[in-house]
């Protein structure tokens, strides 16, 4: 009794969902999810995601700390990587065409454990992405207030952990967030699209301006850690491989092949001649 109570519980975790039930089950629903996104879109939710704020900070951090001016090659292995791991979530989006990110392809291929422990593990890492970038987006706008003469109590800015109250600017902008998700995905990427641009814009200009001070004298020593200690700086100036779980969205395989390139060929655009000007 007790050896068939075991097999019966190995083989409901190594349990997985056959991809023709995966697709039956979408096909029986009756209010499927709209896909309204195209590559444009889904190309700005990408590269939204990736380039962060993580680029105005902590390039020069990597570099004063970590890799120097090494920090080129630290963010061309970076994109190695995360490149390589796009074609890993692009060929699992053109076979399971569906919502469910890694959890849905895990439980497809690897069993209902796994996709279990990759579905929490999507929860917690959204969850503390959003509160770092909301913390983060607070302190920037706390700043922008007090350049203008407006200071906020500092109980309303820190969170309790820290000393305050409650960290408003953070609670606004994620209700502010909330609500604009649940308006719809069309207006969310609109919005989205927009910023992005802003973003995109800005580096651009830093681009332009930074090109006229270079110095090749400030590239040498190129490694002044060594190529060892250099090794995390790919690790802090690498993309958020989280972002590439947009592709599901894509309706059709050609767009996704589009996706992957335009998110490559920007991230390059961007990335290595921002670190070579920074």
């Amino acid at each position: 009794m007790l050896t068939t109570d075991r097999n019966s519980v190995n083989d409901a975790i190594r349990r997985v969902l056959p991809i023709s039930s995966i697709m039956g089950e979408i096909e029986r629903t009756e209010a499927p999810l709209k896909r309204t996104l195209n590559v444009v879109s889904i190309t700005a939710m990408g590269i939204g995601a990736i380039v962060g704020t993580g680029i105005f900070v902590l390039t020069g951090v990597a570099a004063a700390r970590y890799a120097g001016p090494g920090l080129i090659l630290s963010f061309i292995v970076a994109g190695i990587v995360s490149g390589l791991a796009a074609l890993c979530y692009a060929e699992f989006a053109s076979i399971v065409p569906i919502a469910g990110s890694a959890y849905t392809y895990s439980y497809a291929t690897l069993g209902e454990l796994i996709a279990w422990i990759i579905g929490w593990d999507l929860i917690l890492e959204y969850a503390v992405g959003a509160a770092a970038v909301s913390i983060g987006w607070s302190g920037y706008f706390t700043d922008l207030l007090h350049t203008i003469g407006i200071i906020l109590p500092k109980a309303l800015t820190i969170s309790p952990f820290s000393g305050g109250v409650v960290n408003l600017p953070a609670v606004i902008i994620i209700l502010l967030i909330t609500g604009l998700l649940i308006r719809g995905t069309s207006e969310s990427s609109t919005v989205n699209t927009v910023i992005v641009a802003i973003k995109i814009a800005v580096i651009l200009f830093f681009l332009v301006v930074g090109f006229g001070h270079i110095n090749p004298a400030n590239w040498s020593p190129f490694l002044p850690f060594g190529p060892g200690v250099s090794c995390v700086g790919p690790a802090l100036s690498s993309s958020r491989i989280s972002a590439l779980t947009r592709f599901p969205l894509l309706r059709r395989r050609p767009k996704i092949r589009r996706a992957i390139c335009h998110w490559g060929l920007s991230l390059a655009w961007l990335s290595v001649p921002f670190s070579t000007f920074w």
